[in-house]
């Protein structure tokens, strides 16, 4: 092999690993990988809210005995 194909080959990995990261640092910059956590806190704020409503038309019924 010639020395700028040996180089080439010796390079590979390296621009591939690169390529990997900056990837995946645009794609945390742009989209996030919180978004399926967001939405699991959005579905637990909704159930906490329905929870308190539960409680406190529960306190009613209690109240009214």
């Amino acid at each position: 092999m010639s020395d700028w194909t040996s180089w080439i080959l010796n390079a590979l990995p390296m621009v591939v690993l690169l390529g990997m990261w900056v990837f995946f640092m645009r794609k945390m910059r742009t989209e996030g990988w919180g978004k399926p956590y967001s939405k699991q806190i959005e579905l637990l704020e909704q159930q906490l809210a329905e929870l308190r409503q539960a409680n406190q038309l529960l306190k009613k019924l209690v109240e009214a005995r």
